[in-house]
């Protein structure tokens, strides 16, 4: 299937995903950052196929092609966002290619999906904003 480019219109979209990850190849100018909470599913990234599992992330960095199945039970987060907002990593999401695409994440890096997400709806740019700065060091971290 050939890959289509995805628009978006808002500069952090955030979702709690249950069993229904699946989306078709596809890339976009924004980073998209998948932590599963539990069990596991299957991704394409640029032509290499893997598996995230529980306790681990995935990112996607902008205009890499990539997609994900439904083939197992799954659940956990999707934050996709535009690397703009994020000065300090700004640069790094267009020269920093990391050797695996995923890494295993900690309970704290769970917990900060889940408030982000139980705060997303209400909170104001500055807060979303912040919650992407204290996500992002840990997945650098995880990443080299």
């Amino acid at each position: 299937m050939k890959p289509f480019f995805e628009v978006k219109d808002n500069k952090i979209i955030l979702s709690k995903r249950e069993n229904n990850i699946g989306f078709s190849p596809h890339f976009h100018n924004y980073v998209e950052l998948v932590y599963l909470t539990k069990g596991k599913c299957t991704y394409t990234l640029d032509g290499e196929s893997g598996t995230i599992s529980k306790n681990q992330f995935f990112i996607a960095f902008p205009n890499q092609v990539h997609s994900y199945t439904n083939e197992f039970e799954h659940k956990g987060f999707v934050i996709i966002f535009s690397p703009d907002i994020v000065k300090k990593y700004k640069d790094s999401f267009y020269s920093f290619t990391p050797q695996n695409a995923v890494a295993k994440g900690d309970e704290n890096l769970e917990k900060l999906f889940e408030l982000f997400e139980r705060e997303f709806k209400t909170s104001s740019e500055d807060v979303k904003n912040g919650y992407l700065g204290a996500i992002l060091p840990k997945v650098f971290e995880k990443l080299k």
